[in-house]
Protein backbone atom coordinates (compact mmCIF):
# COMPACT_ATOMS: atom_id res chain seq x y z
CA UNK A 1 0.00 0.00 0.00
CA UNK A 2 1.04 3.38 -1.15
CA UNK A 3 1.90 6.06 1.83
CA UNK A 4 -1.19 8.50 2.50
CA UNK A 5 -0.29 11.88 0.76
CA UNK A 6 -1.70 15.56 1.72
CA UNK A 7 -3.57 17.22 -0.98
CA UNK A 8 -3.52 20.92 -0.95
CA UNK A 9 -6.31 22.75 -2.98
CA UNK A 10 -6.79 26.30 -3.58
CA UNK A 11 -10.61 26.98 -3.29
CA UNK A 12 -10.87 30.65 -2.93
CA UNK A 13 -8.31 32.94 -4.92
CA UNK A 14 -6.81 33.88 -8.19
CA UNK A 15 -5.66 30.37 -8.30
CA UNK A 16 -8.92 28.49 -7.43
CA UNK A 17 -8.52 24.91 -8.55
CA UNK A 18 -5.25 24.27 -8.19
CA UNK A 19 -3.36 21.70 -6.22
CA UNK A 20 -0.77 20.23 -4.83
CA UNK A 21 0.09 17.03 -3.32
CA UNK A 22 2.44 16.41 -0.57
CA UNK A 23 4.29 13.12 0.01
CA UNK A 24 5.36 11.72 3.61
CA UNK A 25 8.62 14.34 4.06
CA UNK A 26 7.57 17.07 1.63
CA UNK A 27 7.44 20.53 2.22
CA UNK A 28 5.13 23.17 0.83
CA UNK A 29 5.80 26.71 0.34
CA UNK A 30 3.05 28.79 -0.50
CA UNK A 31 3.77 32.70 -1.58
CA UNK A 32 3.70 35.49 -4.37
CA UNK A 33 7.30 35.13 -5.26
CA UNK A 34 8.75 32.64 -7.72
CA UNK A 35 10.69 30.51 -4.79
CA UNK A 36 7.56 29.40 -3.93
CA UNK A 37 6.44 25.74 -4.52
CA UNK A 38 3.00 27.15 -4.88
CA UNK A 39 2.35 30.66 -6.48
CA UNK A 40 0.15 32.69 -6.18
CA UNK A 41 1.38 35.77 -8.34
CA UNK A 42 -2.09 37.80 -8.12
CA UNK A 43 -2.78 38.00 -5.16
CA UNK A 44 -0.97 40.92 -3.96
CA UNK A 45 -1.89 40.75 0.32
CA UNK A 46 0.06 37.77 0.45
CA UNK A 47 3.73 37.51 1.12
CA UNK A 48 6.56 36.68 -1.51
CA UNK A 49 6.96 33.14 0.81
CA UNK A 50 4.00 33.47 3.09
CA UNK A 51 3.41 30.08 4.86
CA UNK A 52 4.95 26.77 3.96
CA UNK A 53 2.97 23.31 4.71
CA UNK A 54 4.96 19.94 5.78
CA UNK A 55 3.85 16.33 6.31
CA UNK A 56 5.97 13.66 7.73
CA UNK A 57 3.22 11.13 6.78
CA UNK A 58 1.30 10.87 10.27
CA UNK A 59 1.44 14.48 10.86
CA UNK A 60 0.53 17.74 8.80
CA UNK A 61 1.61 21.39 9.97
CA UNK A 62 1.66 24.54 9.13
CA UNK A 63 4.38 27.45 9.91
CA UNK A 64 3.39 31.30 8.62
CA UNK A 65 7.02 32.42 7.05
CA UNK A 66 6.93 35.73 8.86
CA UNK A 67 4.24 36.45 6.72
CA UNK A 68 3.08 40.66 6.68
CA UNK A 69 -0.57 39.93 6.96
CA UNK A 70 -0.14 36.76 9.31
CA UNK A 71 -2.13 33.09 7.95
CA UNK A 72 -5.38 32.37 9.50
CA UNK A 73 -5.93 28.46 10.48
CA UNK A 74 -9.51 27.61 10.17
CA UNK A 75 -10.60 31.64 10.41
CA UNK A 76 -8.71 31.89 13.11
CA UNK A 77 -5.72 34.36 13.74
CA UNK A 78 -2.96 34.66 15.89
CA UNK A 79 -1.19 31.11 15.17
CA UNK A 80 2.29 31.47 13.47
CA UNK A 81 2.48 27.38 13.10
CA UNK A 82 0.16 24.07 14.50
CA UNK A 83 -1.14 21.16 13.62
CA UNK A 84 -3.67 20.68 10.42
CA UNK A 85 -6.22 18.41 10.32
CA UNK A 86 -7.94 16.74 7.51
CA UNK A 87 -10.34 19.45 6.00
CA UNK A 88 -8.70 22.44 7.51
CA UNK A 89 -8.14 25.28 5.82
CA UNK A 90 -5.98 28.41 5.93
CA UNK A 91 -6.20 31.38 4.78
CA UNK A 92 -3.02 34.14 3.32
CA UNK A 93 -3.76 37.53 1.38
CA UNK A 94 -7.20 36.84 -0.31
CA UNK A 95 -6.54 32.71 -0.80
CA UNK A 96 -7.91 30.12 0.92
CA UNK A 97 -6.66 26.96 0.73
CA UNK A 98 -7.89 23.04 2.02
CA UNK A 99 -6.14 20.54 3.50
CA UNK A 100 -7.16 16.42 2.62
CA UNK A 101 -5.29 13.55 2.92
CA UNK A 102 -6.03 11.03 0.80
Amino acid sequence: MAPQRVIVAVKWGPLDGRRAVLAPGDVLRVGRGERAGLVVPHDRQMSALHFEISWDGARCQFRDLDSATGTLRNGEAGHTSGDLANGAWLKAGETVLTVHFE
